[in-house]
């Protein structure tokens, strides 16, 4: 059904998901990061809320974050949303125009400011003339579409080669505690492996909490992990909601690395949810700058393309409302970085 615009276009928030939640990200193609997980998966710390863009009576548009509060005054200041509003098909309500709205929410409820980050990004959130561009980055996005066999048609040549080579593997699915210590093993061998290299570097990944790992029938997070009888080789936490899947994070084992166990465990994560229905698994992102053949990314960029990915160009933006307030914030980190060693001094 076409929803009718009329003037009384506002954002309602809720503190809890509202119960058809669900639907509503499915309506508005939204993805993982509009998930009750997938803002566990974000990183970001604070008090969730899940809001719904009424167009009258219609709900024409999601938004899903965390609120941040401050010591003074102590109510909700900072607001962050790891991915951009998702509005329905058939509505005159524009990604921009509901961005728009979000700001003005922000303005009216005495925010300090507010992020809206691209994770899942279909093109950059427009900062318009009071916003700040965040660095821009890329997504790699694999269209689900066609026979499994189309699907490997699509690889690049070095890929197929890699799926060849995977004569004795199995694909599990680990949940809660057994899930998380994997991933943390093959994450800290990624970062010890990265920093190894000239110019990469690997950011702490913060993994979401075991409660998180529990399956809703509408969203997840899910752990898959290659095994060569019961040795690990390589291992991917992967968020869905809404017939879209998002890798979060992975890595590989010292064993799996040499045996390129990464390829042949996409692939067939990609067939798992494609035999589900689902329209796209995201293969994560990159920094813009990777596309450059120089670039200490470059390697990143070559294997998620090499899935015969689309290459998304996307960007956040951030909004800062209270000048005073942010000042507040740049005193107390310059306090506390000047003087956190004086208990020293003699």
């Amino acid at each position: 059904m076409t929803a009718t615009i009329d003037t009384r276009v506002g954002w309602r928030f809720h503190s809890t998901c509202p119960p058809a939640w669900s639907s509503h990200v499915e309506r508005c193609a939204g993805g993982f990061f509009h998930s009750p997980p997938g803002l566990a998966a974000s990183g970001e710390q604070g008090e969730p809320f899940f809001a719904e863009l009424m167009a009258g009576r219609y709900v024409v548009g999601i938004a899903a974050g965390v609120h941040r509060r401050c010591r003074v005054p102590p109510r909700p200041r900072h607001a962050h949303l790891p991915a951009p509003p998702a509005v329905a098909a058939g509505s005159d309500i524009t990604p921009a125009l509901a961005v728009e709205t979000m700001v003005g929410r922000g303005l009216e409820a005495g925010w300090a400011d507010l992020t809206i980050d691209s994770f899942e990004a279909v093109q950059e959130v427009p900062a318009g003339e009071t916003g700040l561009p965040r660095p821009p980055r890329q997504e790699y996005d694999i269209l689900l579409s066609g026979t499994p066999g189309e699907l490997e048609a699509r690889l690049a040549s070095h890929h197929r080669r890699r799926l060849a080579s995977g004569d004795g593997r199995t694909l599990r699915t680990l949940s809660g505690r057994d899930a998380r210590a994997l991933l943390l093993q093959v994450t800290s061998v990624a970062r010890e492996r990265a920093s190894t290299r000239r110019g990469v570097t690997y950011d702490e990944v913060v993994l979401p909490p075991v409660e998180a790992f529990r399956e809703d029938p509408a969203w997840g997070l899910t752990t898959y992990a290659v095994m060569r009888g019961d040795t690990p080789l390589s291992a991917a936490l992967v968020g869905w909601a809404g017939k879209r899947a998002y890798y979060v994070s992975g890595g590989s084992t010292p064993d799996g690395y040499a045996c390129n166990a990464s390829v042949w465990l996409h692939f067939q994560v990609a067939l798992a949810f494609q035999s589900a229905g689902f329209t796209h698994y995201c293969l994560g992102g990159a920094p813009a700058s990777a596309v450059n053949p120089s670039d200490p990314s470059h390697g990143l960029h070559r294997f998620k393309t090499g899935f015969g990915s689309t290459v998304r160009a996307c960007a956040g933006a951030r909004w800062v409302f209270g000048g005073e307030h942010e000042a507040g914030h740049r005193l107390t980190r310059w306090i506390r970085d000047h003087f956190a060693g004086s208990r020293e001094i003699p």
